[in-house]
């Protein structure tokens, strides 16, 4: 998943027309970052934001004065960028999206109606948010958001408890495997040589033991892109997932942060935890 999360309000695009100047992106481009956030997890357009994407939309009609993005255009619009797309009828039931998400690799777009749930306000009209993750947990399901508007609901969150009743649409989507997954991987191999200087090996020794080999997480645990808790939680994963820990350090290895790879709910991950939480197996 890419890290990018864009705002409508951003400067780069705010001001600009959707579809004209008296209504400006920032009021009504919601459903084109929502599309955005989906279209950048293919490779060939990783670098795009709301800006490259705009045109497409507005030109082709999609854009309304007052209305933000017409239902059709989320749909055209991510089929013009190589998504197939599948809007399951959730009027009535959820079952036929749980059937798809649960097929793993899904991502997609929700269309919220005004209203709260939970504590959670997502709109007072309408708006588009992105999901990027998916998951079912202790019989509830919950989605990793990408919120462009301003109350920027970012994260994961359960439909139970804070969505449930205020979905009248949801398009989901096939995310593509990324070439940025094999490089990541690669990494560590690269990494590893450095443990032959000086301070490589001083970092590794600051750990009592062997730290390379295979492991189980003691407790629930968050796994970052960073060594530390001011980086970004990736994925959280429960008690005894099992990882394989590339047995070096970073510059900040006083903070205990391994380097850890598994494969979790049909994903591969690749990132930092906390070392204390690790039981070697």
């Amino acid at each position: 998943m890419r890290s990018a999360i864009f705002r409508q309000y951003d400067s780069r695009w705010d001001s600009l027309a959707y579809p004209t100047k008296s209504y400006s992106f920032s009021g009504n481009g919601c459903g084109c970052c929502a599309c955005t956030h989906l279209i950048i997890e293919q490779d060939k357009y990783k670098n795009y934001t709301p800006k490259n994407v705009r045109p497409y939309m507005v030109n082709q009609g999609f854009a309304t004065k007052g209305h933000g993005t017409t239902w059709n255009g989320i749909t055209e619009t991510l089929e013009h960028y190589g998504y197939t797309v599948k809007r399951p009828n959730i009027s009535s039931s959820m079952s036929a999206a749980w059937k798809e998400l649960n097929k793993g690799g899904r991502a997609g777009i929700l269309l919220f109606r005004a209203g709260s749930r939970g504590g959670v306000t997502w709109t007072s009209g309408g708006h588009y948010v992105a999901f990027l993750k998916y998951k079912y947990e202790n019989n509830k399901h919950y989605f990793y958001t990408k919120d462009s508007g301003g109350r920027k609901n970012d994260g994961w969150h359960c439909y139970e408890t804070t969505m449930k009743g205020l979905l009248p649409q949801m398009w989901i989507v096939t995310l593509p495997k990324q070439t940025t997954t094999s490089t990541t991987t690669k990494k560590p191999a690269t990494t590893t040589t450095k443990l032959k200087t000086k301070t490589a090996t001083k970092a590794a020794q600051s750990y009592s033991g062997s730290i390379a080999g295979s492991y189980k997480t003691t407790d629930e645990l968050n796994i970052r892109n960073g060594a530390g808790t001011e980086h970004k939680i990736l994925v959280t994963v429960p008690k005894g997932t099992k990882v394989k820990n590339y047995g070096y350090y970073t510059k900040v290895s006083k903070t205990k942060w391994p380097l850890v790879q598994f494969t979790y709910k049909n994903t591969q991950y690749t990132g930092f935890c906390s070392g204390k939480f690790l039981k070697k197996v």
